[in-house]
Order: structure tokens, then C-alpha cells, then sequence
């Protein structure tokens, strides 16, 4: 027996509360209510080259602005402040674009993500979001 499609108010209901697939014969793909513009363009950018990478600590630099030290990372800008000082293991780690998961070096933290050279991807959001797009047939929407 074939199940039926759910109503209107049913599909708001369960997609209220839960990820479950459409009734039809189109691919949704999740995503998350409370994401940002930029994290949903992320996850449906099929150009972006990831790379599956553990995290290693880099160099950065350390500015006075209004009062405060603010730390920079050496390989996003081509010259560095004239006051800047330098320190080697300044940028310890990063944080997954999508739910904000640590990647570090440190024990407790995860020590693997996807990267583009910009951007982190913890294993899980990368698994559960950008995987299932890749090679996705034409006209699968997001939900």
C-alpha cells in the first residue's frame, strides 16, 4: 500500500520538529532554520573545492585597535600592520562555518575537518550537508 502524501499543515508540522524526506519523487536536501544566508550559500556551492585536512596551528600577528589586542591570521593578509608582532602558534584553531565545532590541535577538540582554504567544515556537518549535494541530480531542492 502506497503511503499517502501528507497535507499542507502535516508537512509544516513535520518539518517543524524533524528532517523527513518529501513524499514525492523530488530529493530534498536538510538544512537549518536558524542558519544565516552565508552558511546556506555554503552548503549549496557545488564549486568549492573541500579538502579533508587536520588542523595545524599557524602563525599570527597581534595588533592594538581601540584599546584592545586583536589577533590576525598571517596567511589572510598579503602586508601586515606596521605595529603588528608576530607570533607563532597564534591561531590555535578554527571553528565549523556551519555549527561552530572547534577544530584544534588540542586533545579535547576535533583535529579534522574539510577545508577550502577559507572556510572549516567540522566531519559531521560536511557528512551530514555537503555530501549528499555533491553529484545531486538537477532540480533537488533544499528544504
Amino acid at each position: 500500500m502506497k503511503r499517502p502524501k501528507p497535507t499542507d499543515l502535516e508537512k509544516i508540522i513535520i518539518t517543524k520538529f524533524q528532517y523527513l524526506p518529501d513524499m514525492s519523487d523530488e530529493i530534498i536536501y536538510p538544512i537549518e532554520e536558524w542558519w544565516m544566508d552565508d552558511q546556506k550559500e555554503l552548503v549549496e556551492d557545488n564549486l568549492r573545492n573541500w579538502v579533508k585536512k587536520t588542523f595545524k596551528n599557524v602563525q599570527g600577528f597581534w595588533i592594538q585597535k581601540d584599546g584592545y589586542k586583536v589577533l590576525g591570521k598571517v596567511s589572510d593578509h598579503e602586508d601586515l600592520p606596521p605595529d603588528a608582532v608576530l607570533d607563532n602558534n597564534a591561531w590555535d584553531h578554527e571553528h565549523c562555518d556551519l555549527c561552530h565545532e572547534t577544530i584544534s590541535e588540542h586533545e579535547s577538540y576535533q583535529h579534522e575537518g574539510y577545508t577550502d582554504g577559507k572556510d572549516w567544515i567540522c566531519i559531521e556537518c560536511f557528512d551530514k550537508y555537503i555530501a549528499p549535494r555533491r553529484n545531486r541530480p538537477k532540480g533537488a531542492a533544499s528544504s
